[in-house]
């Protein structure tokens, strides 16, 4: 495996480079408009809720919604509370989300 052992010395900070890529992908991405149906869904009742103020109960438009769980709501409804209806305060905790993920993995493994 002396091929692997170049790559290895070529490439010393490649998780590093993996990372920053990750970052720079979502970073371009968090300022893009909100477009699926299922995205705009969600990002509505989190609207919804940051409106409301009721982190118990998950409405659509004055509605039950039953469907996911409620925690994906909870989060994108306290980053509109801090920081605005924005489309990237709607997609901030996902990403944040993910680099716990990806740190605990690291952690972990």
């Amino acid at each position: 495996m002396p091929y692997l052992r170049a790559v290895r010395h070529l490439f010393p900070y490649r998780y590093h480079l993996s990372v920053l890529l990750i970052v720079l992908a979502f970073a371009a991405n968090l300022f893009v408009d909100v477009m699926e149906i299922d995205a705009a869904q969600y990002a509505e009742i989190s609207r919804e809720m940051a409106e409301i103020g009721n982190c118990l109960k998950v409405f659509e438009r004055g509605r039950d919604y039953l469907d996911k769980p409620p925690l994906l709501f909870r989060l994108s409804s306290t980053s509109f509370k801090i920081f605005g209806l924005h489309n990237w305060s709607f997609k901030l905790p996902a990403l944040l989300v993910l680099f716990l993920s990806v740190f605990s993995t690291f952690k972990l493994a």
